[in-house]
């Protein structure tokens, strides 16, 4: 990413505009919400090892140390899951199959009988994270004259 940023620096013309986009794009990835952060652990092919994968990248990329970021989220993580074993009283992780053209909602749903905790976990993270993507959406939208 910054590579591909310092071959645009070099026009004159772009050069601001590049530092600009550089500024916004590491101010908006230094600090990853919970929420953005749980909602990638509940999907059972993506889990909290390639978040870590992710953040690794993405930090490389952007010179952003993720480090302290990854052990709070997996802290919280774990606080968060002993509240929801403690209200459901279950703890199973599992693997799901890999396909191509996989539905999470649809997962969690089928299989909130055998997973009673992360579904609830899950459909909560999920939920919260769509009704703010909402919000982001119509607070970006441009407005009609």
């Amino acid at each position: 990413m910054s590579e591909v940023l310092n071959s645009y620096r070099e026009y004159e013309h772009l050069g601001a505009a590049v530092v600009a986009m550089e500024t916004k794009l590491k101010k908006y990835w230094a600090n990853i919400p919970l929420l953005y952060a749980l909602s990638v652990i509940v999907d059972p092919k993506v889990k909290l090892s390639s978040l870590e994968v992710l953040l690794e990248f993405i930090g490389t990329n952007l010179s952003i140390d993720y480090s302290e970021q990854i052990t709070d989220i997996r802290t919280k993580l774990f606080e968060i899951f002993r509240i929801y074993e403690s209200r459901y009283l279950e703890a199973q992780f599992d693997v799901v199959e890999d396909k191509e053209e996989f539905d999470l909602l649809l997962w969690w749903k089928t299989y909130a009988y055998r997973y009673p905790v992360r579904s609830h976990l899950a459909r909560d993270v999920l939920v919260i994270l769509m009704s703010t993507l909402s919000s982001e959406n119509k607070l970006s939208a441009p407005m009609d004259a």
